[in-house]
Formats: structure tokens, sequence, C-alpha cells
């Protein structure tokens, strides 16, 4: 009898502790539940916030904007502000060479005698010769050509000196109406340009030097009867 009663109060005892066990199983298991939920629901909440720092941060470092604009060639706007010095540069030069190139071509027209062109280049405004307006300016031009038969010029340089315009060496040849004879003087002048880059004035800086024959006009100078 004694050991089938130590048996009785041992599965007791088991049966006591296995019944306590799960009683403290099944309130802690939610608890465990509840902790594992909390837990994997912050982990990706955590990687999702990672990723989206990090993608807000290489945004900020590269805007869609800016990948477009390095993609299809245009600068960045710390080589934009390069860029617009180079073209403020290369802006004075053009202007330069710009002023030299119609001074040219006001004298190659000169030597064409077209007076109409050569009002295209110049201002409204203009003081040439001592004439003020386009109007008197081309009527003085084309007395002259009147005075100084089949007149032709030779031009040696032209210079660009900015604001005091474009300088250039010449020599002039006509026919003498009297004696039939080709004349030959020398001078320089320059031509003043304005902001929007007409011709506002043409001034001597040397007057021409005395007028002398020289046997004829010089080999392959093309002129222009006038």
């Amino acid at each position: 009898m004694l050991p089938q009663c130590v048996w009785s109060l041992s599965l007791s005892f088991t049966s006591a502790v296995a019944f306590v066990f799960a009683v403290s199983s099944s309130r802690s298991l939610p608890l465990l539940g509840r902790q594992a939920r909390t837990f994997y629901a912050f982990q990706p909440l955590q990687r999702c916030r990672r990723r989206q720092t990090l993608h807000l941060s290489t945004c900020s470092v590269k805007s869609p904007a800016s990948s477009l604009a390095s993609h299809s060639g245009a600068p960045e706007r710390g080589d934009g502000k390069r860029e617009g010095d180079g073209k403020m540069e290369r802006g004075r030069t053009v202007e330069s060479a710009d002023r030299v190139s119609k001074a040219k071509q006001y004298a190659s027209l000169s030597n064409l005698h077209d007076l109409e062109s050569i009002g295209a280049l110049i201002a409204d405004d203009c003081l040439i010769y001592g004439n003020e307006g386009k109007t008197a300016t081309l009527e003085g031009m084309r007395r002259f050509r009147e005075r100084f038969k089949n007149v032709f010029w030779v031009f040696h340089w032209f210079d660009d000196r900015g604001e005091d315009g474009v300088a250039f060496a010449f020599d002039r040849y006509w026919t003498d109406p009297e004696t039939g004879a080709v004349k030959k003087c020398s001078a320089t002048e320059t031509v003043l340009f304005d902001a929007q880059g007409k011709i506002r004035g043409i001034n001597y800086m040397s007057a021409p030097t005395d007028p002398e024959e020289c046997g004829g006009y010089p080999e392959g100078g093309q002129v222009v009867p006038t």
C-alpha cells in the first residue's frame, strides 16, 4: 500500500506541476507572442525608415532634374557659372571682331559705291564728315563721288581700339576730271559704333596728304566707275 500511495502522490505532484506549467505557459505565451509580433513589426519599420532616409539623402545629393540635365548634356549649376564667365569673355572677343568686320564691310562697300548698303550700316543720328544724320551723310557721300571720279581705296590695316572705334589706314586714288591724271593721297580714319553696332561717326585721325599724280591705279585694283 505504501508504494501505491507514494506513486499516487508522485502522480499528483507531477500533475500539479504540469498544471502550473500549463497555466504559466498560457499566460506567458501571449506575452511572448506580443513581444515577438512587436519585434518583427518594428524591424521592418526600421528597415523601411532606413531605406527612406537613404533614398531621400540620395535625392538631396542628385535630384532627378539635375540627373536629367547631366544626361542631356546641359551644364549643372556650378559649371553653368563657369560657362557663363567663358561666354562673357567670348562675347567681348566677338564684339571686337564684329566691329572690325563691320569696318571692313564699310570699306568694301565704299569701293563698290553701294550707298544703299552703306546706309544700312550707319545710325540714323550719325555724324560723319560733318554731316548730321543718315540722309545728309549719304548725300554727302554721293557728292564726294561726283567730285572724285572713279575713286578707289586701298586699305592697309584695321585696328580695334575699343571705345575709340576701329582705326584704319588707306591710300585713295581718283581721276582728275580736268586732266584725266590719276592722283593719290593717304590718310587714317576711325569708325565709331553705337550700342546697337551701327556706325555713328567717322573721323580723320590724320588728315589726307597733299594729292600727287601716281601714274595710275594700283595693279589688280577693281575700280568701279562713278
